[in-house]
């Protein structure tokens, strides 16, 4: 479960800018129905959260930057591909400076804190630490320095031996995260897997289109289709039910089946 996600010097963010999940303790009410226990039960955190301001503050700049930190680990990038972070220009300084990303999140009863500073040319920081909420102990699993000429990647002692020789294996714009993932490092993968498959950042906005690629993905496989339904019936009575339609232009061999279909949303009637 995502607890936090951060962003500093990256598009019209300058300073940090935090997206935090956990639920203040002073608040009481409606708890339970607001919120959910994570971290072995000392954490609350919120079901859901508002981001609300003026045109052009910065809201659609937060699910970018999140859908980037996604996408960083999840893609790999050829050699010549430079990364694409894109820092705050309004201020001298900030040009020259990395953007720089980390998000808190829970698997089962860990805790981790994973994040990454980056050049168009290189990540230069990159680190992973892990809480256990039995102990409530904190591991480094590795920290990364690349801000020197000889980059350094040092692996933490709970951190599986195997990712040692995949050191000398990452390349400069390669996270080392999804290196240890690629080759199947099972704490890495654990890591990996959740991101892809749990940090879904859903708006309809034209540019971020992971809101219907979700729902398409699950009227396809038949999960969290009645949820998914009563959500829309609830923002919007004209619709009674979706489902996935046939566009009908499926002569072209390079057209993949899922680019054949499309949401069709139907009124609760005829």
């Amino acid at each position: 479960m995502l607890l936090r996600f951060s962003v500093r010097n990256f598009h019209s963010f300058r300073e940090v800018q935090t997206l935090d999940l956990c639920a203040v303790a002073s608040c009481k009410e409606r708890l339970e129905e607001n919120t959910a226990l994570t971290f072995g039960g000392r954490t609350r955190a919120l079901k859901s959260a508002v981001i609300y301001g003026a045109n052009a503050s910065g809201k659609t700049n937060l699910f970018v930057a999140a859908r980037l930190f996604r996408a960083l680990i999840c893609q790999s990038f050829p050699l010549d591909a430079f990364i694409p972070v894109a820092p705050f220009l309004f201020d001298a300084d900030s040009r020259t400076k990395p953007t720089e990303m980390e998000a808190v999140f829970t698997i089962g009863d860990i805790r981790y804190r994973y994040g990454f500073s980056a050049t168009r040319e290189a990540f230069l920081k990159e680190w992973l630490y892990a809480t256990s909420a039995d102990t409530n102990r904190t591991r480094t699993l590795f920290l990364r320095d690349g801000s020197s000429e000889t980059p350094v990647i040092d692996v933490g002692a709970s951190f599986p031996k195997d990712a040692n020789v995949l050191v000398e294996r990452t390349r400069p714009s390669a996270l080392f995260l999804s290196v240890c993932a690629q080759f199947a490092i099972k704490e890495a993968e654990s890591i990996v897997s959740y991101l892809i498959n749990n940090l879904l950042w859903i708006s309809w906005d034209k540019d971020l289109h992971d809101g219907a690629r979700y729902t398409m993905d699950c009227l396809a496989n038949g999960r969290e289709v009645e949820p998914i339904e009563t959500f829309i019936r609830q923002t919007d009575p004209a619709i009674q039910k979706i489902e996935l339609q046939d566009i009908g232009t499926s002569d072209a061999t390079d057209v993949s089946p899922a680019k054949r279909k499309r949401l069709c949303f139907l009124p609760p009637y005829g």
